[in-house]
């Protein structure tokens, strides 16, 4: 029965889709896919309107779901032109507040108890709104001020019933607009998907703002809001309520004397660590969501939408910035490569060309006038022209970047990004060469090698017994290999020799990593003894090495 509801759930809501479509003027989507609709006159005032601007107030109309996807599309250079993203960027504001009586009911119904038990007072007027969920002051029955956060009624059911709807049309759209596939707009609406859902789960929402509390728990001028967890659920986060001025009113902060070029410095390197040191950044850090507070102490909030970079991406990241401060065109190809996201498609040389004419654009521009958030943009346009798909994690980062950015030349026009990001990217790649990582590389390594010994048998044996069925047939002739044969002997050698040595100091340091035995120069005296073997056989191998290249 909840399934026959669901698909005439679908039905209405994709017949009003499609009116409201057809009533901006985009029926032809329909025609195009094979599916009839309702007849629906475009009015001469809207077929005036430009293709984004028709299509900005579609998803207005459309409501929560869509805004959203249109919020979300607006960080997307990679997938939209610049004046749809201009236009989709005015959806931020487009949902108004629903009432304080709604948000009231919503409570309880989630606590299945009176508000008056809940809360001491709870102001029904919202202190901020957004497509998902409100905010509203209240006081607990225990006296602390707190900012209640609860989503719009019956949200759930609207966004699945449009994601449904959305697969369905974006699968259409994939099979029978053949031009439709270098966008994946399946992809798209996958990706969509996953992130409303993250940001629908306010438990989520909750141990983000613990997990920055603890990434920050050493720094005392940054700081994110506590969570009250016996009151938060997946519908409703209360969080303890801050104070501070929004970090672009700039005439607040001059008269209450703040010291702009320290706050533009201390959100910064705030944000490049969040990046960079931890691998876990607010993606969406609007002025809306930065308060200052006393001593030029910056406080976070909203942290629904996070990003999440591993060490190898950042320390692409870092060789790319690094490849553009040194205007190093080869690096930055190198860079793409090393990422894996190129495919057998991409004409290499004009990859190139366009990246050398990217860089020559900033040869002669000054470090402290490069605005990395918008170079950033400029290279996942790049990678668009070229249909190659960048992680989404790194679009995320190039949004927050630019917002970054910008907030910081609000507060000092002479704010220099450069000089503050370069350290951190120093940061990563000395930490790609640490004897911790190095030591860890050897053990991944070592695991590996012994995982093939244990698995080649096997493997081998299989491949012989196709063989002898004929299911593989491999038929060669070879004229004056001899040398090469003898060539790769010698070569297979002194891999294998090699390989030895690498298990042998790999086993010493984990000996004296586990301190067995006696000690000498202060390490343990097996562990000493392994190392001198090792040395020893790397000298005969050495000695082997410069034989073979003299023959």
């Amino acid at each position: 029965m909840n399934g026959i509801k669901q698909k005439i759930r679908n039905f209405k809501r994709f017949k009003c889709i499609a009116v409201i479509l057809a009533k901006y003027g985009f029926g032809f989507i329909f025609e195009k896919i094979d599916i009839k609709i309702p007849s629906v006159r475009t009015k001469k005032e809207i077929k005036k309107l430009t293709l984004p601007e028709r299509t900005h107030l579609a998803f207005e109309e459309l409501g929560t779901t869509f805004i959203k996807l249109g919020q979300v599309l607006s960080t997307r250079p990679d997938i939209l032109p610049h004046d749809y993203i201009a236009e989709f960027k005015k959806l931020q504001d487009a949902v108004p507040a629903f009432s304080g009586k709604q948000a009231e009911k919503q409570i309880e119904l989630e606590f299945h108890k009176p508000l008056k038990q809940i809360f001491r007072t709870f102001e029904t007027a919202s202190i901020a709104s957004a497509s998902i969920a409100q905010v509203h002051k209240a006081e607990l029955l225990t006296g602390e001020k707190v900012a209640v956060k609860v989503q719009r009624p019956n949200i759930q059911k609207t966004i699945e019933t449009d994601l449904d709807i959305l697969y369905f049309l974006a699968d259409l759209i994939a099979k029978r607009i053949p031009k439709s596939k270098m966008y994946n707009p399946v992809g798209v609406v996958r990706e969509f998907d996953k992130s409303i859902h993250r940001e629908l789960d306010f438990v989520a929402e909750g141990h983000n703002l613990e997990k920055f509390s603890v990434n920050f728990e050493k720094d005392t001028h940054i700081n994110f809001p506590k969570v009250f967890w016996e009151f938060t659920t997946p519908n409703v986060l209360v969080m303890e309520y801050v104070e501070g001025i929004k970090v672009d009113e700039i005439d607040k902060l001059k008269r209450r004397k703040k010291d702009l070029k320290l706050l533009a410095e201390r959100g910064a390197n705030a944000f490049f660590k969040q990046v960079f040191l931890d691998g876990f950044f607010h993606a969406d850090p609007h002025a809306g969501n930065i308060l200052v507070q006393k001593n030029e102490n910056i406080m976070f909030l909203d942290c629904g939408m996070v990003g999440h970079i591993d060490d190898e991406m950042m320390f692409h990241i870092s060789n790319m910035l690094i490849a553009i401060f040194n205007k190093n065109t080869e690096k930055m190809v190198r860079v793409f490569m090393d990422m894996d996201i190129l495919n057998e498609n991409v004409n290499m040389s004009n990859l190139r060309r366009d990246i050398k004419e990217f860089i020559d654009r900033y040869y002669n521009i000054p470090l402290k006038n490069i605005q990395i958030g918008h170079v950033l943009n400029e290279i996942v346009e790049i990678t668009a022209h070229h249909h190659i798909q960048v992680p989404t994690d790194l679009v995320l980062l190039t949004k927050a970047m630019i917002t970054i950015e910008g907030i910081g030349r609000q507060l000092d026009p002479n704010f220099n990004v450069v000089k503050q990001i370069k350290p951190f990217t120093k940061k990563v790649l000395f930490r790609q060469f640490t004897p911790e990582k190095i030591f860890n590389s050897v053990v991944d390594v070592s695991q590996e090698f012994y995982k093939f010994l244990f698995t080649f048998p096997r493997e081998f044996n299989l491949l012989t017994k196709k063989l002898n069925r004929g299911e593989i047939k491999i038929e060669f002739e070879h004229k004056g290999l001899e040398g090469l044969t003898a060539g790769i002997q010698r070569s297979s050698n002194l891999l294998s020799f090699c390989l030895l040595i690498s298990a042998l100091i790999v086993s010493s340091s984990l000996v004296a990593q586990a301190d067995i035995g006696g000690k000498i120069f202060g390490i343990s005296l097996i562990g000493f003894i392994g190392y001198v073997i090792a040395g020893f056989l790397s000298l005969i191998w050495l000695i082997a090495i410069i034989k073979s290249k003299r023959k």
